[in-house]
């Protein structure tokens, strides 16, 4: 499934301009795939930059619950405040163990965990964790400037990332890519 928004062209406005649109998408998703809802249901996604900050609020808005990976803790504290996340997890566990309960109660809850994706989802992949729907809005199509590769914190990566090659990151990428896509089994 695919859905357009405003930041495919000029008219770029922020995440206020995706938040509809990712809305409708993931509402068109619970009608295709969950029976016409996503009550109970979960979106795995990481980023929460312009584009990413829409996702955790437009995915309440829908009706699921979300847990968004993001690598930088302004980020997650300025959703926070903005209310587009409704929690952040301390850990992984407290993450999935948060995402457990709100999914068996029904609740639409968004919860940010502040880690590298690149690490995380390939772990959930090992430990057979399975989102209902996965999107990615991490800056891997940006491999020198904006994409954070497995391994790294955020600060280290600003210090050392002048000097690195965008070659060090194509093992991460593919295997990042992997865990968001049919190599996990999603569809």
């Amino acid at each position: 499934m695919y859905g357009q928004m405003t930041a495919g062209s000029w008219i770029y406005i922020g995440s206020q301009g995706i938040v509809q649109g990712t809305y409708e998408t993931f509402v068109e998703a619970g009608r295709q795939h969950y029976n016409g809802t996503l009550a109970g249901r979960w979106v795995l996604t990481a980023g929460l930059g312009g584009m990413g900050g829409a996702q955790p609020l437009a995915a309440t808005l829908a009706g699921a619950c979300s847990l968004t990976i993001e690598c930088q803790q302004s980020r997650i504290d300025f959703r926070l405040r903005t209310r587009y996340v409704d929690e952040q997890a301390a850990t992984l566990d407290d993450a999935l163990a948060r995402i457990t309960r709100y999914t068996r109660e029904g609740k639409a809850v968004s919860v940010a965990l502040c880690a590298n994706a690149a690490d995380i989802l390939p772990e959930l992949v090992n430990r057979g964790v399975r989102p209902d729907l996965v999107t990615d809005q991490t800056s891997a199509h940006d491999p020198l400037h904006g994409y954070l590769p497995s391994g790294w914190r955020w600060e280290e990566y600003q210090k050392n990332a002048p000097i690195r090659s965008p070659r060090d990151d194509a093992g991460s990428e593919t295997f990042h890519g992997g865990a968001c896509s049919g190599d996990a089994g999603v569809q």
